[in-house]
Order: structure tokens, then sequence, then C-alpha cells
């Protein structure tokens, strides 16, 4: 009797674990597109330093070169000829030897940069397939919405005849908020 209760309880416990499983990877993929976001910004936010850096050499570049012509009317005046032309050699050396230097670690970072931008975009190709993959039957032939920039869930949901209600449910959404990029499903009409 007790393994006839079993049995009878085993599909219904398997249903729900599998609901439940499906849950989960939904939120695994979110997590993960989450940190791919994140990452994202953090790259961004180091090719705004790599930028400011340049920027920064760029501009101590011109201010020795600014000095470089100060010497040179001070060289003007000088007397022997030979001692301006060691003197403008050694400015224009140490000129190149910042530029070099600079161009040098300026193209290490941006291979990095480079780098790092194939492997999210590697990264975002995966989680794409993982995502579609995952997907019910019916779910990948419903309408899609790619969010842009003044988009809101209110605008989105009047704009498509449902609510704003609908669009967090299909979505898995805990608020109203939505990112530019993002793609929501549209409930099917």
């Amino acid at each position: 009797m007790k393994h006839r209760i079993t049995l009878l309880l085993l599909p219904l416990l398997l249903t729900g674990c599998g609901s439940q499983l499906a849950l989960l990877s939904q939120r695994r993929d979110k997590v993960e597109l989450n940190e791919l976001r994140m990452e994202i910004a953090d790259l961004k936010e180091t090719i705004e330093c790599y930028q400011m850096e340049l920027q920064t050499l760029e501009e101590r570049i011109s201010e020795e070169r600014a000095r470089s012509e100060r010497d040179h009317k001070t060289f003007a005046s000088s007397s022997s000829k030979e001692e301006r032309f060691l003197q403008v050699d050694r400015r224009i050396a140490k000129l190149e030897e910042l530029l070099t230097r600079s161009t040098l670690e300026w193209s290490q970072k941006m291979k990095m940069v480079e780098t790092e931008v194939a492997h999210f975009a590697d990264l975002r190709s995966t989680l794409q397939q993982i995502s579609s993959a995952m997907r019910p039957a019916n779910q990948s032939k419903s309408v899609r919405h790619l969010v842009r920039h003044g988009d809101t869930l209110q605008k989105i949901a009047d704009e498509h005849g449902t609510s704003p209600e609908k669009l967090r449910k299909i979505n898995s959404l805990s608020s109203d908020k939505i990112l530019v990029g993002q793609e929501l499903l549209l409930p099917s009409k």
C-alpha cells in the first residue's frame, strides 16, 4: 500500500521539480546576463580610463614641445651652435622616448580591451544560444520587443495592447525597471 502511494505521488513530485528547475535555470540566465552587463560597464570604464591616460600623455607631449620651442628661443641667443644642437637632440630624444613608451602602453591596453570585447561577444552569443534552447516551443515563436532609449514598461504595454503586469509576468521581472537593449517577450494575441 505504501509503495502504491509513493508511485502515485512520484509523477506529481517530478512535475513540480521540473518547473522549479526551469525557474532556477531562468534565474541563472538572468544572473549571468546581469553579470555580463556589469562586466561590459566595467570594460567601458576601463576604456575611458585609457582614453584619459592617452589625453594626459598627449598633454605632456604638447608641454614638452612648448618647452622645446622656449628652449629653441633661448638657444638662439646662445653663442655655441654645437651646444644648442646637443640640447635640442637631448630634448628630441626625451620626446621620442616618451612617445614610444606611450604608444607601446596604449597598444598593449587596446589589445587587452579588444580581447575582452571578443570574450564578451562570445559570452553573449553563448547566453543567447542557451536562452533560445531553453525556451519552450510556444515561446520561441512569440513576438519580441527590443527596449530603446525612452521606453518604459507602460509605454511598451500601451503600444502592444497589453498591460505592464502581463509584461512583468511573461519576462519574470520583479519591477518596472528595464534597460536599453533588453529584449522583452510580448504576449501572443
